[in-house]
């Protein structure tokens, strides 16, 4: 009796969602027709068609970052595969589990000069943890298997070429694999790690707390610590709403972007502990300091910054095990430091709140007043995120931003993405008209999938981070002008 076949598309589609893809964002092309048929048929599963490949890329990357699924993209051969380059980077900037399936050229056809005809190989090499185009139709099943392992394990994008012939050709049915229980497993962390850990924090003269979003399930015990030790909370901008914005011991955003307060405070820490951030500017850690880094990947310790005390291990079974063993002890000068520069950032705030006209801190701080407590806000690139990251005063909201990459375009997508991922939650896109024209089309995906989004646009008729260094280099303001 001959065995079932089924064809390499059926086989991608269901494979994906037996890893728990439950959507695909792309734009339609030729090479990809019958796997955007495959996925239409597989139950549980949906290609949602974006207007540009780059902003299906990033809606892929944004969709990962709020659900902690993996995000898949799909693209035609050539000119989609290359503009679906942008999103996938911001995945591997930001090491995010993500697939890129990239259409390709009838096999006959690779290598002759046809039209559309790219190397995505090698363009797509330096983007991504894993990289193949299936030569063989048998080959097809243990390329996407792997793909969607590299994409979790390392973890970032992983490319899977799928030539258009290829996809049509049926393969003995082959089953699908389940995500691998064991790849969820936690790190255990080092109990002579824990001690050194403890130990630093106890004579520690100046102490602050340096939060990441990875951090996230732990923040009662980052809290009930930066009590005990009397120590300063600084955050990144991922973490704004994780940290309660109205805890006394909240300085706010480190770095370029973030509060005066944050940068002083950590400026004079004698120890730093940092959990579940990869932050990127180390030149705010003051030197001497010391600094015990919490992370449940050991690629990420000493990444920035030379970690004194490196612990593997998730920051919500790390911290309790800190926090338990420390013992108050005076730091009267250091808690009325704190207390001053506290003092300050609430002052500043209200001054923002207090100002008259439609300022952009004004903005801000009436959002953050008006924002429901789990919502989802998605922001760009530019003064924006500057003006949000200083006076947004969150509790509970979830933030997505395109960090490592920085990618000018990246609310309104990011925005689409929360939304199907949360459809009861509230999802606010946070822009400047620079960056909203860069993907200005994906509204009209928004008003097809009937997703209810808001989007603040904060217009200054300019690039406006660019325009502000222009004048402050003494350049000439060229070449930022936006018109309307």
């Amino acid at each position: 009796m001959p065995k079932e076949t089924v064809t390499v598309a059926d086989f991608v589609a269901g494979q994906l969602a037996a890893w728990g893809v439950d959507r695909v964002f792309g734009v339609p092309g030729d090479t990809v027709l019958s796997l955007i048929e495959s996925i239409h048929q597989q139950p549980g599963m949906e290609f949602i068609p974006a207007r540009s490949d780059a902003a299906a890329a990033l809606m892929a990357s944004a969709y990962a970052k709020a659900s902690g699924r993996i995000g898949v993209c799909l693209a035609d051969m050539g000119p989609g595969a290359i503009q679906m380059l942008n999103g996938v980077y911001d995945a591997k900037a930001d090491r995010v589990p993500l697939v890129a399936l990239t259409g390709g050229l009838e096999t006959k056809h690779a290598g002759t000069g046809w039209p559309t005809d790219a190397a995505l190989d090698l363009a797509y090499e330096d983007a991504t943890v894993y990289n193949r185009t299936v030569a063989d139709p048998l080959q097809a099943t243990r390329v996407v298997q792997a793909a969607l392992r590299q994409a979790v394990v390392r973890p970032g994008p992983a490319r899977v070429g799928l030539p258009k012939n290829l996809l049509r050709e049926s393969i003995p049915e082959a089953a699908v694999q389940s995500r691998p229980a064991y790849l969820d497993g936690r790190p255990q962390a080092d109990p002579p790690a824990i001690d050194a850990a403890v130990h630093l924090l106890e004579t520690a003269e100046r102490p602050v707390i340096f939060a990441g979003r990875g951090a996230g399930a732990a923040v009662p015990h980052l809290l009930r610590l930066a009590e005990t030790l009397t120590a300063g909370i600084v955050h990144t901008m991922p973490a704004i709403g994780m940290i309660p914005g109205d805890h006394p011991s909240n300085l706010g955003v480190i770095g370029d972007f973030g509060t005066q307060q944050a940068a002083d405070v950590l400026a004079r820490a004698d120890v730093i502990l940092v959990a579940g951030s990869t932050w990127w500017q180390p030149e705010y850690v003051p030197r001497g300091a010391r600094v015990i880094q919490v992370d449940e990947r050991t690629s990420h310790l000493g990444m920035v910054f030379t970690a004194d005390v490196a612990i593997c291990g998730r920051a919500e079974d790390v911290l309790p095990r800190i926090a338990g063993r420390i013992k108050k002890r005076d730091r009267t000068a250091w808690s009325a430091y704190l207390q001053e520069a506290r003092r300050a950032w609430d002052e500043e705030v209200r001054a923002a709140r207090a100002g008259a006209g439609l300022s952009p801190a004004r903005v801000i701080t009436a959002l953050a007043a008006a924002v429901a407590r789990d919502a989802l806000i998605t922001l760009d690139v530019g003064n924006n995120t500057l003006w949000f990251s200083r006076y947004f005063r969150g509790n509970g909201q979830r933030v997505l931003i395109s960090g490592h990459w920085r990618s000018v375009g990246f609310a309104l997508p990011a925005a689409i993405a929360a939304k199907l991922a949360f459809p009861e939650r509230q999802v606010v896109a946070i822009t400047g008209d620079g960056g909203l024209g860069s993907f200005l089309g994906e509204f009209i995906t928004a008003a097809h999938r009937r997703l209810a989004i808001t989007v603040i646009v904060l217009k200054d008729g300019v690039y406006g981070e660019e325009w502000a260094k222009q004048r402050q280099w003494g350049l000439a303001e060229a070449g930022v002008e936006l018109g309307a």
